[in-house]
């Protein structure tokens, strides 16, 4: 008795210290205030055991008032332990509402007691410190059950927590079973009499618990948040992994590789090659995966490759990283296992074809833009001519009526017949030169609005270019009062590669820019060919005006995105589709300057075709307001 006694009191002693130094700790969580209340509540049962025993050996009797104390600790301990299982995974405490039904059970039993004397002796028949002596009613088998249901969850929750945070047979693992199973087995022992134990064995042991714990934190860093806060991002990362041992098994998951194969169900210790072996549909990934496994095996390097999966029939596209975890501090970086992790950029390859429709239905309205633009210009164009050749037929149907009238008449001459023929040749001559005019304009309009295959339009000259261009712009200059000086000083038959029709497209959209830069005010468009100053080996196109330049708010952006000064009456898409059209499918580039009140100047550089040629072409043309 004396040396158990003595126990009890350096339990209190430790007890007290554990809760002062808790006390002490700044920046407390909820795990951290449960914890010192946990700690309280153990006192309280021993503090009430002291009292209670030094009461008895002073003057004989029990007194009840030590045992209610007592019984206070005894009763919301296991809650208290339960509660701080829980947050010890991390989880959060919520205690408002319906939820704090959970301490009427420990209450009820609690008031039981204090009314023990009225109501039946419903707790206790008969109390006495002496335990062989105790006589238990039915509310205390009640007290018993609910207390073992709180401390098996509490043990449950503390076990699997530490087994998740340091594995099964870990020092911690087994020092947390040990500190949680003591008093339960102490209870037992004490309730069912196996051995003649005094009854504040029960709280030494909830004491030795605490103790445990407490060295655990200091140890192992039970309380410390950073494994918990660690467990929680893994599991609320949205990119999925595994770290699997030498041996290929699952060593750990997390939750997201769990969502992703959830119809694998895949488990720990498993073979994750043998999970995607075991299904037909996944046997290419499953070798692929297995060869890649080895090469990172054996090269002690990271590697990634990209893969589709159907998964709960639909499409999902994965980059899977393999990367290999050495063992720390050992010289021979022996290999510990790997960490596979497959990042879903199935999002990434929806955008990527969201965006290839778009560019192609952007690429198909500037088209359709500039074919209506086209088809204005040609009406326009082509109305001067047709009336010219209708008015000249006009006159050679009055000329032929004239000479039907003028047969078997005596009084026409020959004199009046020759010039009856020579004002019928004179009308010839008048609509041959509009016949051709239309003719040039069909034969440019069939290459740019029919779309021919690539390899027939492969490459083009620089002369052909600019006849097309000065005749396709030649309304939209006339509509705009401006004038288009075209200059072209390459080598004869410059040849440059690419579709003829994409760089006619880009070259009108920029000086139908150039057109409304002016406002319907009269200008001038300067349009330039000569070979790169900076690289010889390309030709350089360069189309200036001279307006009031672009505002400088938008000058970083053109190129990089769709801008505009026109306001609803543009989209910036030409400019733009202009720039990828360049860079992509004739390699070049191109660049913009410009200054305010003096004008802009683009300027598009292309590979050429031929070199070493010298000499200019001579071809210089201005296109005004008038046919």
């Amino acid at each position: 008795m004396g040396f158990s006694f003595a126990l009890l009191h350096i339990a209190a002693v430790m007890v007290a210290v554990l809760f002062l130094f808790a006390l002490k700790m700044k920046k407390k969580t909820q795990l951290h205030h449960v914890f010192l209340v946990l700690l309280a509540s153990i006192l309280v049962w021993t503090l009430g055991n002291i009292l209670a025993w030094w009461a008895y050996l002073s003057t004989g009797r029990v007194l009840m008032a030590f045992v209610y104390i007592w019984y206070l600790g005894n009763c919301y301990t296991p809650l208290f332990l339960y509660f701080f299982a829980i947050l010890s995974r991390g989880e959060r405490l919520d205690l408002s509402g319906s939820n704090r039904l959970i301490f009427l059970p420990p209450t009820i039993s609690y008031l039981t007691l204090l009314t023990n004397e009225i109501n039946g002796r419903l707790f206790f028949k008969n109390f006495s410190l002496i335990n062989s002596q105790v006589v238990f009613g039915p509310m205390f088998y009640f007290h018993t059950l609910v207390s073992y249901i709180f401390l098996s969850l509490a043990i449950y929750h503390l076990l699997s927590f530490a087994v998740k945070n340091s594995g099964l047979f870990s020092k911690q693992s087994l020092l947390t079973l040990t500190a949680a199973l003591c008093p339960i087995v102490i209870n037992v022992v004490i309730t069912l009499r196996i051995f003649n134990l005094p009854v504040y064995y029960t709280s030494m042991g909830f004491a030795f618990t605490v103790a445990v714990f407490w060295f655990s934190m200091a140890k192992y860093r039970f309380l410390n948040l950073t494994p918990i806060a660690m467990q929680t991002i893994l599991d609320r990362m949205t990119d999925g992994f595994a770290v699997i041992d030498p041996n290929n098994r699952i060593a750990y998951h997390n939750k997201a590789f769990t969502n992703i194969f959830k119809s694998f169900e895949p488990k720990l210790m498993a073979d994750i090659i043998q999970i995607f072996n075991n299904r037909p549909a996944f046997a290419a990934f499953a070798e692929m995966l297995a060869d890649y496994i080895d090469m990172v095996k054996s090269s002690g390097r990271t590697m990634s490759f990209d893969q589709w999966l159907r998964l709960e029939n639909e499409e999902r596209y994965f980059q899977v990283d393999i990367t290999p975890i050495m063992a720390s501090g050992n010289k021979t970086n022996a290999l510990w296992g790997l960490l596979v992790m497959f990042k879903d950029t199935t999002p990434i390859h929806k955008a990527i074809e969201t965006i290839k429709k778009n560019q192609t239905m952007m690429m198909e309205q500037q088209h359709l833009a500039s074919l209506g633009q086209l088809i204005g210009g040609i009406a326009h164009n082509l109305r001067t001519p047709i009336m010219a050749i209708a008015g000249g037929l006009e006159s050679l149907r009055d000329l032929a009526y004239e000479y039907q009238l003028s047969v078997g008449d005596n009084s026409v001459t020959e004199d009046d017949h020759r010039e009856i023929a020579a004002e019928m040749l004179a009308w010839i001559n008048k609509t041959k030169p509009f016949c051709s005019y239309m003719s040039d304009i069909i034969s440019t309009v069939k290459d740019q609005a029919v779309r021919l295959n690539e390899s027939s339009m492969s490459k083009f000259t620089v002369a052909e270019l600019l006849k097309r261009v000065e005749l396709l712009m030649r309304h939209e200059l006339k509509k705009g009062h401006c004038t288009l000086s075209i200059s072209d000083r390459t080598p004869p038959e410059t040849e440059l590669p690419g579709t003829m029709n994409n760089m006619i497209q880009i070259l009108g959209n920029i000086i139908v820019n150039a057109i409304e830069a002016y406002e319907d005010t009269e200008g001038r468009i300067d349009l330039t060919v000569e070979p790169c100053g900076t690289n010889p080996r390309n030709t350089r196109i360069t189309v200036r005006d001279y307006g009031p330049g672009i505002p400088e708010s938008i000058r970083d952006k053109l190129f990089k995105e769709m801008v505009t000064t026109k306001g609803r009456k543009g989209t910036g898409l030409g400019l733009y589709l202009s720039y990828l059209t360049i860079k992509g499918k004739f390699g070049g580039d191109m660049w913009f300057e410009s200054a305010t009140g003096q004008g802009t100047a683009f300027h598009i550089s292309v590979p050429t075709l031929q070199k070493g040629l010298t000499g200019g072409n001579g071809y210089e043309k201005t296109t005004g307001t008038g046919y």
